[in-house]
């Protein structure tokens, strides 16, 4: 049997070995009553159980080898989605640093590999989603308003000398009220300009609330 055969190999040649199982199954009953039942074994007999017992044994295995092959590829299919939540989790604790820092009156940290990497559509894909480009800021996450935390319309800056007054928020095109977390998107824009025009959707989901942290 081959050690890298599929799922498929498997179950062909669990049906082969079955068949051939019901073969001899079926020889033995055909004889049945035809001799003595103290009469020896013949040696076509013998043979016969022998190699029944042998199909058992393989049957087996291979059942136990199809069992464990499928929780490999199990594990193997899953271990994209595992990676994703591990990164996406790692960025929205990153962003959430970031936020403290700003919020305390630091400097804006550099964007963390797990930020990055939250930014490319590729890591999202494996949940079957379409995720926009990094340009595109309007596809905000919206937190759960019974958790605490107090949500503002998002800024939009429409280049780097529009003024707090002038803000209006890209979601309603209502005027947007600035607060100390609403120029936190500005700030990573202009720090990042030209590389990235627009705030990384990692960052965005933070910047755009008022988060209670201490």
């Amino acid at each position: 049997m081959n050690a890298h055969c599929s799922v498929s190999d498997i179950e062909t040649e669990a049906l082969i070995v079955t068949l051939s199982l019901i073969d001899i199954q079926d020889v033995e009953a055909s004889r049945k009553g035809k001799s003595r039942e103290d009469a020896a074994l013949t040696d076509e007999e013998v043979a016969f159980n022998i190699q029944a017992e042998n199909m058992k044994t393989s049957l087996a295995t291979l059942q136990d080898y199809r069992f464990a092959l499928s929780i490999d590829e199990a594990l193997q299919a899953d271990t994209a989605t595992l990676s994703a939540i591990s990164t996406i989790n790692q960025a929205e604790l990153d962003d959430h640093l970031a936020a403290l820092a700003l919020e305390r009156g630091h400097d804006l940290p550099f964007r963390t590999h797990s930020q990055r990497l939250l930014e490319r559509t590729e890591l999202l894909s494996e949940f079957g989603s379409t995720t926009t480009s990094n340009t595109d800021i309007t596809d905000v996450v919206e937190p759960n308003s019974d958790e605490g935390v107090e949500i503002f319309c998002i800024p939009h800056h429409g280049g780097q000398t529009a003024s707090p007054e002038a803000m209006n928020c890209i979601i309603c095109g209502d005027p947007a009220r600035p607060s100390a977390h609403g120029i936190y998107a500005s700030q990573w824009m202009k720090r990042f300009t030209p590389y990235d025009a627009a705030v990384s959707p990692s960052l965005s989901r933070v910047s755009s609330h008022s988060f209670h942290w201490t």
